[in-house]
Protein backbone atom coordinates (compact mmCIF):
# COMPACT_ATOMS: atom_id res chain seq x y z
CA UNK A 1 0.00 0.00 0.00
CA UNK A 2 2.97 2.27 0.51
CA UNK A 3 3.53 2.37 -3.26
CA UNK A 4 0.02 3.70 -3.85
CA UNK A 5 0.91 7.25 -2.76
CA UNK A 6 1.42 7.79 -6.51
CA UNK A 7 -2.36 7.91 -6.90
CA UNK A 8 -2.93 10.55 -4.26
CA UNK A 9 -4.00 13.78 -6.04
CA UNK A 10 -1.86 15.82 -3.64
CA UNK A 11 1.22 13.95 -4.85
CA UNK A 12 0.38 14.44 -8.52
CA UNK A 13 -0.51 18.12 -8.10
CA UNK A 14 2.64 18.90 -6.09
CA UNK A 15 5.35 19.93 -8.57
CA UNK A 16 8.28 18.95 -6.37
CA UNK A 17 6.83 15.52 -5.53
CA UNK A 18 5.78 14.53 -9.02
CA UNK A 19 9.32 15.17 -10.29
CA UNK A 20 10.48 12.40 -7.94
CA UNK A 21 8.04 9.90 -9.50
CA UNK A 22 9.39 9.21 -12.98
CA UNK A 23 7.54 5.93 -13.56
CA UNK A 24 4.69 3.76 -12.31
CA UNK A 25 5.47 0.73 -14.47
CA UNK A 26 6.55 -1.17 -11.37
CA UNK A 27 2.96 -0.91 -10.07
CA UNK A 28 1.70 -2.60 -13.21
CA UNK A 29 4.20 -5.38 -12.55
CA UNK A 30 3.31 -5.59 -8.84
CA UNK A 31 -0.39 -6.00 -9.66
CA UNK A 32 -0.53 -8.17 -12.80
CA UNK A 33 -4.01 -8.61 -14.16
CA UNK A 34 -5.25 -5.20 -13.00
CA UNK A 35 -4.32 -3.55 -16.28
CA UNK A 36 -3.02 -4.51 -19.69
CA UNK A 37 0.59 -5.60 -19.66
CA UNK A 38 1.82 -2.74 -21.86
CA UNK A 39 4.19 -1.08 -19.38
CA UNK A 40 5.56 1.26 -22.06
CA UNK A 41 2.06 2.69 -22.61
CA UNK A 42 1.52 2.96 -18.84
CA UNK A 43 4.77 4.92 -18.49
CA UNK A 44 3.90 7.18 -21.43
CA UNK A 45 0.49 7.98 -19.93
CA UNK A 46 2.08 8.68 -16.53
CA UNK A 47 4.53 11.16 -18.06
CA UNK A 48 1.65 12.88 -19.88
CA UNK A 49 -0.36 13.05 -16.65
CA UNK A 50 2.57 14.59 -14.78
CA UNK A 51 2.79 17.35 -17.40
CA UNK A 52 -0.95 17.90 -17.67
CA UNK A 53 -2.54 21.20 -16.55
CA UNK A 54 -5.29 20.64 -13.99
CA UNK A 55 -8.14 22.93 -12.93
CA UNK A 56 -7.22 22.10 -9.32
CA UNK A 57 -4.82 24.15 -7.24
CA UNK A 58 -1.76 22.53 -5.69
CA UNK A 59 -2.76 23.51 -2.15
CA UNK A 60 -6.38 22.42 -2.67
CA UNK A 61 -7.45 19.11 -1.10
CA UNK A 62 -9.03 17.25 -4.01
CA UNK A 63 -10.94 14.02 -3.27
CA UNK A 64 -9.29 11.14 -5.18
CA UNK A 65 -12.54 10.10 -6.85
CA UNK A 66 -13.07 13.63 -8.27
CA UNK A 67 -9.48 13.89 -9.46
CA UNK A 68 -9.47 10.50 -11.20
CA UNK A 69 -12.93 11.07 -12.66
CA UNK A 70 -11.58 14.26 -14.22
CA UNK A 71 -8.53 12.42 -15.61
CA UNK A 72 -10.75 9.62 -16.95
CA UNK A 73 -13.04 12.14 -18.68
CA UNK A 74 -10.09 13.93 -20.27
CA UNK A 75 -8.79 10.62 -21.59
CA UNK A 76 -12.31 9.41 -22.51
CA UNK A 77 -11.86 6.54 -20.06
CA UNK A 78 -9.68 4.66 -22.53
CA UNK A 79 -6.25 4.42 -21.01
CA UNK A 80 -4.06 1.87 -19.33
CA UNK A 81 -3.48 4.24 -16.44
CA UNK A 82 -7.22 4.84 -15.90
CA UNK A 83 -7.80 1.09 -15.91
CA UNK A 84 -5.01 0.48 -13.39
CA UNK A 85 -6.13 3.35 -11.14
CA UNK A 86 -9.78 2.28 -11.08
CA UNK A 87 -8.81 -1.30 -10.29
CA UNK A 88 -6.38 -0.27 -7.53
CA UNK A 89 -8.84 2.12 -5.88
CA UNK A 90 -11.46 -0.61 -5.46
CA UNK A 91 -9.14 -3.18 -3.87
CA UNK A 92 -10.28 -4.12 -0.37
CA UNK A 93 -8.16 -2.55 2.35
CA UNK A 94 -8.60 -5.42 4.76
CA UNK A 95 -9.40 -9.10 4.83
CA UNK A 96 -12.30 -8.73 7.28
CA UNK A 97 -14.88 -10.22 4.89
CA UNK A 98 -12.78 -13.32 4.28
CA UNK A 99 -12.08 -13.70 8.00
CA UNK A 100 -15.81 -13.38 8.69
CA UNK A 101 -16.51 -16.14 6.15
CA UNK A 102 -13.94 -18.48 7.75
CA UNK A 103 -15.50 -17.78 11.13
CA UNK A 104 -18.93 -18.78 9.76
CA UNK A 105 -17.44 -21.96 8.29
CA UNK A 106 -15.89 -22.85 11.66
CA UNK A 107 -19.28 -22.34 13.36
CA UNK A 108 -20.96 -24.69 10.87
CA UNK A 109 -18.24 -27.31 10.49
CA UNK A 110 -17.79 -28.59 14.04
CA UNK A 111 -16.16 -31.82 15.26
CA UNK A 112 -19.53 -33.58 14.95
CA UNK A 113 -20.06 -32.28 11.41
CA UNK A 114 -16.55 -32.70 10.06
CA UNK A 115 -17.58 -34.93 7.16
CA UNK A 116 -19.65 -32.28 5.38
CA UNK A 117 -18.78 -32.08 1.72
CA UNK A 118 -18.13 -28.77 0.00
CA UNK A 119 -21.56 -28.48 -1.66
CA UNK A 120 -23.41 -29.08 1.63
CA UNK A 121 -21.21 -26.55 3.43
CA UNK A 122 -21.78 -24.06 0.63
CA UNK A 123 -25.56 -24.56 0.86
CA UNK A 124 -25.53 -24.09 4.63
CA UNK A 125 -23.50 -20.90 4.30
CA UNK A 126 -25.92 -19.50 1.71
CA UNK A 127 -28.88 -20.38 3.95
CA UNK A 128 -27.25 -18.76 6.98
CA UNK A 129 -26.40 -15.60 5.05
CA UNK A 130 -29.92 -15.29 3.58
CA UNK A 131 -31.46 -15.61 7.05
CA UNK A 132 -29.27 -12.90 8.59
CA UNK A 133 -30.93 -9.57 9.48
CA UNK A 134 -28.31 -7.70 7.45
CA UNK A 135 -29.24 -9.57 4.28
CA UNK A 136 -32.97 -8.90 4.69
CA UNK A 137 -32.32 -5.16 5.13
CA UNK A 138 -30.19 -5.04 1.98
CA UNK A 139 -32.72 -7.01 -0.07
CA UNK A 140 -35.63 -4.89 1.16
CA UNK A 141 -33.78 -1.68 0.26
CA UNK A 142 -32.97 -2.91 -3.22
CA UNK A 143 -36.55 -4.02 -3.92
CA UNK A 144 -38.24 -0.82 -2.74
Amino acid sequence: MKSLHFFNPATILNNSLKAKLPSIAHLGQMFPGLCSQDMTELDREWRLLRNMKFPFKEEEAVPPEDFWRYVSNVKNGNSTQTELTQNLLVLPHSSANVERLFSEINLIKTNNRNKLDTETLKGLLHTKIRRSPYFSKVVLRKNT
